[in-house]
């Protein structure tokens, strides 16, 4: 599972992948195809870390992550915790 979504001007992907224990964490890549001037690189990647019981979850979750890394914060977004 993959998505696109724009954000204060910055391009943001974030792709699901499963883990071997049958839960989902989310990676991605955070674009500015206008970065000329800015502290902000062209391309950054990041990786969640959160596992999520579900594709959507961590979908969800790597995009809220990504937001707070554009918007400077380095604190993460509770994930839903995992069903057993």
């Amino acid at each position: 599972m993959r998505s696109i979504e724009s954000y204060k001007g910055y391009d943001i992907e974030a792709i699901v992948r499963e883990l071997e224990d049958q839960t989902f964490t989310a990676y991605g890549y955070i674009r500015n195809p206008n970065a000329i001037g800015t502290d902000f690189p062209f391309e950054i990647s990041f990786k969640s870390g959160e596992r999520c019981s579900t594709e959507y979850a961590a979908l969800i979750g790597g995009i809220a992550f990504a937001k707070k890394k554009i918007d400077g914060t380095r604190e993460t977004v509770p994930s839903p915790p995992l069903s057993s």
